[in-house]
């Protein structure tokens, strides 16, 4: 399904009120994904792994890593998920460097990453929960792919839409899609009126009585 560009106007902040007021209050990940760079804002559809613990069976650490990577299309937004695996990096440069080759739009580990400058400069936009030098070899292996994980406390499933900025990772479940997209669009279009409003000297009170939000 493809994603109509007006979602990049908008906001985790815009999104996340719109789905409250629908009643899906728990489809923001919990707070500590940061992305590499504080400008980055991507939407896309989740393509799902999930890490467990020890050595993988197939005898390679990397082979079902590799195997996901090179799957990844246009649109597609990786989604790391993992269950209690030791302190190790689930994502570096090389597969941001073979990611941005495919159009992927970018990452989501909930866990920790390394080479970030490496994914910098690679122009890949990545959220994590922070770095380290530490390989997964030995400690953790990709384990499933394409299923539904947890990331951040949000149960999330293959294709599942999902908007990143600076305050975090919010999902949209695809059966309201576009009435969020619809109702997020009326939101910016009010707070742009009312950041207008407020540069022009007006009261608070009075732009919150005319529209009924701040």
């Amino acid at each position: 399904m493809s994603i109509a560009p007006e979602w990049k106007t908008l906001s985790t902040a815009i999104i996340s009120d719109v789905l409250d007021s629908l009643g899906f209050t728990e489809q923001v990940s919990a707070p500590g994904l940061v992305p590499l760079e504080e400008g980055d804002l991507k939407v896309g559809r989740a393509r799902t792994g999930l890490w467990s613990k020890g050595d993988s069976p197939e005898g390679h650490p990397y082979l079902n890593l590799v195997g996901f990577i090179d799957s990844l299309s246009v649109d597609d937004f990786a989604i790391f998920s993992q269950q209690d695996i030791p302190v190790c990096s689930l994502w570096g440069d090389i597969l941001s460097t073979v990611a941005v080759s495919k159009g992927t739009v970018g990452a989501v580990v909930d866990g920790l990453i390394r080479d970030p400058l490496g994914s910098k400069q690679a122009g890949f936009a990545i959220w994590s929960r922070g770095n380290t030098p530490v390989d997964p070899a030995g400690r953790a292996y990709l384990s499933a792919t394409d299923i539904k994980v947890n990331c951040g406390g949000v149960s999330v499933e293959p294709g599942t839409l999902l908007f990143a900025d600076v305050d975090g990772v919010v999902f949209i479940p695809s059966e309201v899609e576009q009435e969020v997209l619809d109702l997020g669009l009326k939101s910016l279009k009010s707070e742009d009126v009312a950041l207008k409003r407020l540069r022009n000297g007006e009261a608070l009170a009075d732009i919150f009585a005319d529209l009924g939000t701040v």
